[in-house]
């Protein structure tokens, strides 16, 4: 009986050997010990849990949450994600999201139907609306660790690429967002995993087009990358990907031609033009070395070349620029699109590059280890405490107060079920809080119920034109002697938290004025 070829003594690093044509004992080297690979993973989990759950449900949903849970909310009830209930309108481009059928379609539906299973089976809360998201947040840096051990086969280069990324306080805001942000990251980083550990059927294939109807957006900038990389990379697997990708396109296409009723350049005119791509350039650059990139860290390759030539030693040479070419195309490529088709340079657009910069970050660093391990180490710690990793941890453990929490709190304690609230800004937090008909915000709708509203919030601060229109108009049509002046304590900042690291706040705001709620007198 023929032996087989692993019980005959081969290893893992000897398939590799044999498949890619690469020295027996190299090829052992790179492959990481199962158990350290093991405890490196359940580190990352239990480090990642704790930064993700930790008092998940204690900040109130701001109005981008509250409306992806609202729309989960009617998949419960009618099986279609809805951008109205038939009491309240949950748009926020003035009804620019569906059509008569109220069916909405402004942004693909996975996020929606996988927190409707959770609404459905945890109940509807704040924790529960953030939950699967944060979930998936977990999972991304366990993710990057495979995708680096796949590009590298260097285990230092991954636990440092996965520990950036979960001490990364950008990427921990995006993830923990009751929205499509943590989806994206993980079926990004999931597709990009598949191409380079040769999995393009079972694993690029099926994350690419889950990734479309998450955000149909990051499929584009997914199979572009790939597909540069392998013209440029590997030749012979080129035909197989075209394939996979006009595959994978066939799928989505039904969901292109469902929408064609929603215009997004009705809504933004600016959008797919050249002059909104240079316009864009700058804004999304500044955010990646602001927040995601340190221009220092390109210094390193230098500083290291000048240390060996002092030391007399060879310069180092490692076979990964294969590797490093995936993660230089998927970042431009990711770039330039967000450029042409963003409606708004909006930070957490950028949200799928945050683990690949942290890779491209971990192995710049790498280089710092032949100085000494602890420069290294050193060096990812520096990068770890320049980014506000104190003050997340000071926020997770501490009560927050933000004005969306003071009215639904307030609402909640004095409201009638059949009062009428209008609002200038902040409506879907209420809808989703308090379950009362509410008027204003961004949906575009007829304001005359808030002609004679039983409470009227205007908000100090204006986020657009629409939530403008809503303040002048209510300011010029109610009659404001029939209302009685009622003083909250809780700030009136703009939002009560976004997830952009330029305006997030890390505790609440003791300095900003009251919110003012006017309640109708004898209402």
């Amino acid at each position: 009986m023929r032996r087989s070829k692993r019980r005959a003594g081969w290893k893992p690093g000897r398939w590799r050997a044999a498949r890619e044509g690469v020295p027996e004992t190299a090829a052992v080297a790179s492959v990481p010990n199962r158990n350290v690979s093991r405890a490196v993973v359940a580190g990352l989990v239990v480090v990642s849990a704790f930064l993700l759950l930790w008092n998940l449900g204690d900040q109130r949903l701001w109005d981008d949450e509250a409306q992806t849970a609202l729309i989960s909310q009617t998949i419960l009830d009618h099986g279609l994600p809805l951008g109205h209930d038939g009491v309240n309108s949950f748009s926020q481009e003035a009804g620019a999201e569906f059509g008569a059928d109220h069916v909405y379609k402004w942004h693909p539906w996975l996020p929606f139907y996988l927190l409707a299973a959770f609404l459905r089976l945890f109940g509807v809360s704040t924790f529960t609306a953030r939950l699967p998201f944060a979930l998936l947040g977990i999972g991304c840096p366990v993710l990057l660790y495979f995708l680096a051990t796949a590009l590298f086969a260097r285990r230092r280069v991954a636990i440092a690429a996965a520990t950036l990324l979960v001490f990364s306080v950008p990427f921990l805001l995006l993830a923990k967002q009751c929205r499509y942000y943590s989806p994206a990251m993980f079926l990004s980083l999931f597709g990009l995993y598949g191409y380079a550990s040769g999995r393009h059927r079972g694993v690029l294939a099926p994350a690419s087009v889950l990734l479309f109807y998450t955000q149909n957006i990051y499929f584009l900038t997914l199979w572009l990358a790939v597909l540069v990389h392998a013209a440029l990379w590997k030749t012979e697997r080129r035909k197989e990907l075209l394939l996979l990708c006009a595959a994978a396109a066939a799928l989505c296409a039904p969901w292109l031609i469902y929408t064609t009723s929603v215009s997004y350049r009705q809504a933004y005119p600016g959008v797919l033009t050249w002059a909104q791509f240079v316009r864009f350039l700058g804004p999304f650059a500044g955010q990646i070395r602001a927040y995601l990139f340190s221009p220092f860290v390109l210094l390193v390759p230098a500083v290291v070349a000048v240390v060996r030539v002092l030391r007399k030693q060879a310069p180092i040479v490692r076979g990964q620029w294969n590797g490093v070419a995936l993660l230089l195309i998927y970042l431009v490529v990711s770039y330039l699109v967000l450029c042409s088709f963003s409606v708004l340079p909006f930070f957490r657009y950028l949200g799928p590059m945050i683990p690949v910069l942290c890779l491209l970050t971990a192995l710049l660093l790498e280089g710092l280890a032949s100085i000494h391990t602890l420069v290294f180490v050193a060096a990812v710690a520096w990068v770890i405490l320049s980014g506000n990793i104190g003050r997340y941890l000071h926020e997770i453990t501490h009560d927050f107060r933000g004005p969306i929490r003071g009215i639904t709190d307030y609402l909640q304690q004095n409201a009638k079920p059949s009062d009428v609230v209008a609002i200038s800004y902040g409506d879907l937090p209420i809808k989703f809080y308090n379950h009362l008909r509410v008027v204003g915000g961004l949906t575009g709708e007829d304001l005359t119920p808030g002609r004679r509203a039983d409470w009227i919030i205007m908000r100090k601060h204006v986020t657009c034109v629409k939530d403008l229109e809503v303040a002048r108009y209510l300011q010029h049509n109610v009659d404001w002697k029939s209302y009685t002046r009622i003083t909250i304590d809780a700030p009136d900042t703009i939002f009560e938290n976004r997830e952009d690291p330029a305006v997030h706040l890390f505790e609440s705001n003791t300095t900003e004025d009251k919110v003012v709620i006017l309640k109708r007198i004898g209402g």
